[in-house]
């Protein structure tokens, strides 16, 4: 599945370099709904990577 999302991805960036239409393809997960998201091939990226979630804990043992 990341492989194929990899490999669309690089097609859709080598068709935009060709060509400077503005167009917007989905992305599907395939099986979930929720997991659909627009690709804006001009928005900008402010941070790519992964997403952690900050967590500390108390004296007490308890977060």
């Amino acid at each position: 599945d990341g492989d194929e999302l990899k490999k669309s991805l690089s097609e859709l960036a080598d068709k935009n370099h060709h060509s400077h239409t503005k167009s917007i393809s989905r992305i599907s997960s395939g099986s979930n709904p929720f997991l659909d998201i627009a690709h804006d091939p001009n928005a900008a990226v402010y941070k790519t990577g992964f997403l952690a979630r900050k967590i500390h804990a108390d004296m007490d043992g308890k977060k």
